[in-house]
């Protein structure tokens, strides 16, 4: 369980790390990054929608048992795994005691013919090269807890040779039959380097993070706005918003999220509307009206 106060006062328990902690939330504020895993504190957060959740569903059922060369050619023959795994990694000790390990829920995998592995991860957006930085870390942070995993949840699982994006991206609607339609689009395989160095020098960041005092506000945090930190290091609320800011309805008309691809909606703001990634607070991509209608 994630441990309670910091490195610098006395003994404590292993600080829980998330995978996918490290594809946003570490990013884009490192004091809620801290006080989610120091003190258990989390940001108010937006349930993914239903809709993304049914079609990473239906994906699933679709891929699993597939194999790879009737799907992804471009990858070593093997067969995907589609089922949800639960993954804890042995903990690592850090300086001063503790240590760290990683704990998470893995969707995918494909196990090759070779023996070796693949961690997957499925989404529905723009298949861009660039979303392989942005999940390099959550997906090597899988890799590590199936390579190093603790004896008492899992044997470890070993070689993974292959890491990567599964990505469908929608561009057509068919009539298939009367009243039914059928999304069409690129399905792609997006490669994310494995790298066991970076993912070790990332690790010695957090815990070096974790070890210290409680960083300083971000800038633009939304949360960081109304929430302080007493010198003792527990939690207070300074004034809690009222709710998310306004929304208007989904129209079907609206932008992509610059940051992460996934649909906008409109909303107002203390300096009027504006377009807010619907992943919010997971993502915290914003358009202006004017650059989101050119």
């Amino acid at each position: 369980m994630a441990g309670e106060g910091n490195g610098n006062s006395g003994t404590r328990a292993a600080w829980k790390l998330s995978p996918s902690d490290f594809a946003f939330l570490w990013e884009q504020c490192k004091r809620c990054f801290y006080l989610k895993v120091a003190h258990g504190v989390r940001q108010p957060s937006m349930p993914m929608s239903a809709i993304f959740k049914r079609l990473e569903g239906l994906q699933k059922l679709f891929f699993d048992g597939r194999r790879t060369q009737d799907v992804l050619p471009e990858l070593p023959a093997g067969t995907l795994r589609c089922e949800e795994k639960s993954v804890e990694s042995a903990i690592a000790a850090t300086e001063g005691g503790g240590g760290w390990f990683i704990s998470g829920k893995l969707d995918s995998m494909i196990q090759f013919d070779d023996g070796s592995f693949a961690v997957v991860d499925f989404k529905t957006t723009k298949a861009d090269p660039n979303k392989a930085n942005v999940y390099s870390r959550q997906l090597n942070a899988y890799a590590y807890a199936l390579e190093n995993a603790a004896q008492a949840t899992a044997s470890p699982l070993t070689p993974i040779s292959r890491l990567g994006l599964l990505v469908f991206e929608p561009d057509a609607v068919n009539e298939v039959a009367p009243g039914r339609h059928a999304y069409e689009g690129q399905v792609s395989w997006i490669e994310v380097s494995k790298s066991n160095e970076d993912f070790t020098s990332f690790i010695g960041a957090v815990t070096s993070l974790l070890s210290g005092s409680i960083p300083p506000p971000s800038p633009d945090c939304d949360w960081c706005r109304y929430a302080g930190t007493m010198s003792d290091g527990s939690f207070a609320r300074r004034s809690a918003p009222s709710a998310r800011p306004a929304q208007v309805p989904v129209t079907g008309n609206e932008p992509e999220c610059p940051k992460c691809n996934a649909p906008m909606r409109m909303r107002t703001g203390s300096r009027g509307q504006f377009y807010g990634c619907s992943k919010f607070p997971e993502c915290r991509g914003t358009r202006n009206l004017t650059s989101a209608n050119t």
